[in-house]
Parts: C-alpha cells; sequence; structure tokens
C-alpha cells in the first residue's frame, strides 16, 4: 500500500539546503541584478544618442516652425498681460499689456485651412466610408491555372478515403475555392479586429500628423486587451460573464515622441533599434506591479519607481511643451535587438531562441527595467510604419503641408501688416502745430469736433490758420494688395493645392472640379 507523501514547505526547502548551495543563489541572483543594471545603462546610452541626434538634425524647430504656422501665432502676436485685481467689489478683473505695438501684428493664418484640406483630402482618398481600403485574395498559383485548362486526371486521397483518379480541373478549382473562402474568413476577421481598434481614426490622426508636421507614424499590431460580456449556460444555470481577451491592434504615435535609430537613414527598418516615450500615472503604474510575471513585469523594479516618484525625468528629452510640475512618470518602451544573457538577467524565457540575440521590447521609467517580453512579431521587425508626407533625402521624418508653404505665410504676413500699417497712417491726415501762436483751450492737443484753440499773446502772426497745417500721406492699398495676392497664389503653386480644390470655386471653374 502506497502512503501519501506531504509536501515539502518552501521554508523547509530553505532550511534542506547547504550553507554552499545558498550561498551559490545569493551569488547568482546578485549577478543577475548586475547584469539587469549594466543593460538599463546600455540602453539609457542608446536613448541618449536617439534624442541628441533628433535634436541636433534641426527637425524639432521645424516642427515647432509648423505649429507656430497651423495655430497662426508668432512672436508678434502672443502679448503676454498681466492680471489686475479691482479695488472695489464691483470692479472687474482687468488685463494690463506692455505699451501697444507701433506697427500691426495681424497673422493672416492661411497653413490652418491648407494643412486641414490637405489631410482631409487624402483621408478621403485613403480611407473610403463606404469601402475598405484593403483586401485580401489568394496569390494566383501557375500549376493550379495550368491544371484547369488540363484534360488529365490526377491521383487524389480525399480524407478518410482510399486514393483515386479525378479530373485535374475539379481538382485545381476545388483547391482555389477553399483558398478563396480561407482568404474571406481572414477578411473578414482582419476588418473587424480594426472596426474595434477604430483604426480608420487612428489613421486620420496621422495623416493629420503628416500634413501639419511632415510625418506619420502608426504602431500596430500592438496586443490591446477588449473586455466582452458572454452568456454561458451549465446545466440550467444562465450567466453574463465578463471575459477578457487579447487581440490585435493599431494607433497613431506622435512624432514628437518617437526617436529611431541615428544610422536609420530615411528607412527605421534600417535602424538596430526605436524608442517611443509616453506618460503614465502613478496609478497607471501601481497597476503593472500586479500583473501576472509571464507577462514580463518586474514588481521590484517598479516598486522602486514609485518610491523615486515621477521626479526622475530624462532631461535630454524635454524641449518638448512639458509642465514642470506634471506628476506623470515618463515610460519609454524600446524596440530591439537583446543578446539572450541581458534578456535571461529580466527572467524572460528565451529557450526558442538559438541565436546570440533575440527581438525584444523593453519597457522602462527612471532608468529602471520594469518589463522586458520578447518581441510579439515573429520576423522581428519593429511594429512602427512611417509615412512622410513628401521625402526628405537622407532622413526618416517627411516635409509636411505648413514647411511648404513657410516662405508664402511669412510673405502674407508682411504684407497684410504693411497693408495696416498703411492704411492706419492713410486714414487721416497728419497735423502741425505751432506751439507759440496757439495752445489748446482743455490742455491736449487730441483733435475732435467743436474744439476751441487760444491764440497766444505774444503770438507775431495775422492769420492764426497758419498755425495749423496737415499733411495727406498718400494709400498704397492696390500695390500691397498686389504683394497679398501673389503671397497666396505662391502657397498654392508651393503646396500643390489650389483653392478651388479646397471648395472655393470661381465663376470659371467646371462643375467637374471635385
Amino acid at each position: 500500500m502506497n502512503e501519501a507523501v506531504e509536501p515539502i514547505a518552501e521554508e523547509q526547502v530553505e532550511v534542506m539546503l547547504t550553507e554552499d548551495q545558498r550561498r551559490a543563489l545569493e551569488m547568482m541572483e546578485e549577478e543577475r541584478k548586475q547584469r539587469l543594471q549594466n543593460l538599463s545603462v546600455t540602453l539609457s546610452g542608446k536613448r541618449k544618442l536617439a534624442i541628441e541626434f533628433r535634436r541636433a538634425s534641426g527637425i524639432e524647430e521645424e516642427w515647432d516652425e509648423c505649429d507656430v504656422a497651423y495655430e497662426g501665432v508668432d512672436e508678434h502676436t502672443q502679448q503676454k498681460g498681466t492680471l489686475t485685481k479691482p479695488r472695489s467689489t464691483e470692479g472687474r478683473v482687468t488685463t494690463s499689456r506692455g505699451a501697444p505695438q507701433a506697427r500691426s501684428t495681424v497673422f493672416i493664418g492661411i497653413t490652418g485651412p491648407y494643412v486641414d484640406s490637405a489631410s482631409a483630402r487624402v483621408s478621403d482618398m485613403l480611407l473610403p466610408t463606404d469601402d475598405r481600403n484593403w483586401g485580401i485574395r489568394p496569390t494566383p498559383i501557375p500549376e493550379l491555372e495550368f491544371m484547369l485548362k488540363s484534360e488529365q486526371e490526377v491521383q487524389v486521397q480525399p480524407e478518410g478515403m482510399a486514393p483515386g483518379m479525378a479530373p485535374a480541373k475539379d481538382v485545381a478549382q476545388e483547391k482555389i475555392d477553399q483558398a478563396k473562402q480561407k482568404a474571406e474568413k481572414a477578411q473578414t476577421r482582419i476588418d473587424d479586429w480594426l472596426t474595434e481598434c477604430q483604426y480608420h481614426a487612428e489613421v486620420r490622426k496621422g495623416i493629420e500628423s503628416a500634413a501639419r508636421l511632415g510625418t506619420l507614424v502608426l504602431k500596430g499590431p500592438v496586443p490591446t486587451k477588449k473586455k466582452r460580456r458572454t452568456v454561458t449556460t451549465e446545466g440550467n444555470v444562465t450567466a453574463m460573464v465578463l471575459k477578457e481577451t487579447l487581440q490585435p491592434g493599431t494607433k497613431a504615435v506622435d512624432v514628437r515622441n518617437f526617436f529611431p535609430d541615428p544610422a536609420c537613414g530615411d528607412n527605421i527598418h534600417n535602424g538596430s533599434f526605436t524608442w517611443e516615450v509616453d506618460y503614465w500615472s502613478a496609478k497607471q503604474l501601481k497597476d503593472c506591479e500586479s500583473m501576472p510575471e509571464r507577462l514580463g513585469y518586474m514588481p521590484d523594479e517598479i516598486q522602486e519607481s514609485l518610491e523615486e516618484g515621477p521626479g526622475k525625468r530624462n532631461e535630454d528629452a524635454r524641449n518638448r511643451k512639458t509642465v514642470t510640475d506634471d506628476e506623470r512618470f515618463e515610460v519609454w518602451y524600446f524596440h530591439g535587438d537583446i543578446s539572450r544573457e541581458d534578456l535571461e538577467s529580466t527572467n524572460c524565457d528565451c529557450k526558442a531562441y538559438t541565436t546570440d540575440t533575440v527581438p525584444a521590447i523593453i519597457t522602462m521609467v527612471n532608468d529602471r527595467i520594469i518589463k522586458a517580453v520578447i518581441s510579439h512579431l515573429e520576423s522581428g521587425e519593429f511594429p512602427y510604419d512611417v509615412m512622410p508626407w513628401k521625402r526628405r533625402q537622407g532622413h526618416w521624418a517627411g516635409i509636411g503641408v505648413a514647411k511648404q508653404m513657410n516662405v508664402a505665410q511669412r510673405m502674407l504676413n508682411a504684407g497684410a501688416r504693411a497693408l495696416m500699417d498703411n492704411a492706419g497712417v492713410s486714414s487721416g491726415p497728419q497735423i502741425v502745430i505751432d506751439k507759440e501762436a496757439v495752445r489748446p483751450a482743455d490742455g491736449t492737443y487730441t483733435l475732435y469736433g467743436g474744439k476751441v484753440w487760444e491764440k497766444l499773446p505774444e503770438a507775431t502772426m495775422d492769420d492764426v490758420r497758419k498755425a495749423f497745417h496737415a499733411i495727406t500721406i498718400d494709400s498704397r492699398q492696390e500695390q500691397l494688395m498686389a504683394i497679398i495676392q501673389f503671397a497666396i497664389k505662391m502657397a498654392e503653386d508651393m503646396t500643390g493645392l489650389p483653392l478651388m480644390m479646397q471648395g472655393q470655386t470661381q465663376p470659371t471653374t467646371p462643375d467637374t472640379v471635385g
């Protein structure tokens, strides 16, 4: 008779270990932590390299200029004022600004409408509302095409039946029909995934970014969690159960949060790695602490990051408009190849790989690795697609509509401001007054109807009208309007977007322009 053996508790196992075995385990753990720390330092160096290279390329200053032109503001239109509290309970808060500008600061923002029109036009072409912008169909196989025209018979063995002979064209047609059915099923499944992740909305956001800043960045496929309510029946009991599943998705990434390998050239997939920055609240980070370890999270590192707080940021990446007292954590996603030894130090299982390096995805917070997993793409490629609006030689980022019409926008502003300045000085005469002959009765030289002037006793002129002289400034409206029209025409030519393509029709516009 076999006796039941009681399981040995973990504490008993530790007691049964010898002192040498315990010391060996401690040394292995220390070595693993040291390797993990060295990996963090190495990755931080690669991140700093990518950040500094992008900044040195000048593309970030160009993005700032595009944002300013799109929003319709510049250094002349932004006048900071201070709020002044009222001295009485009935008074209102007033805004005091600096000295008024001597010249016009008007900004004729045509960049915004041009960018919006271009992105809307491209979105309508690439994302039709009544159809898919992609499709799946079986690849034509020359052997099957040849069998369709053959009159011979070939040997076949149906499932569960003895082998026999059948016409070659029937066998080929059956295989083609099966391939079409599988393609239709795959298309339906992928279409459902894209609908649930709001694929069209994410791509439209990317197209808007491409038109404004010159570059679209899409991330996908990305494993996303979806919760569904399903009804289950067990015996006579029917219940509604909430199930959680993983499915692929896609999302648009802000180009300012994307840092590829400096050596990638004009294609990010030619580089060795990519970085993406994101921002999490303390709650989001704490939720990851309770995630199962099979997902790659490291609770100890997450806990230490929470204790450090969100203040430990990568100062090199703070070129973006971030709030200094932001209470969010900077989260960095790394995609690239990591050596097997380094990846195993994160408790990641790499037994399925026999190569020296493994494609991995690593998440870092406060320069600490809090998650490490093997890439979900078997090919090891980066899950990013980059589309430039207009290609730039030797650079992964493109040129957008806002950059294309930058010169025209500045020409238009200069012409409009000169027009307003001329209108201001030519709207009324310039008055010259002899102060030794007359003086205003109210003590101010501001002109208004019915004003009273006093002749000074020491005035020697016989006609007081000689003490006043009016000078009229010529109006140059026609010449300045020609400059403005030229700037608008330059904007059309530089972007390839005539006004009639934006919906502004003329009497000579054909009916089929749209």
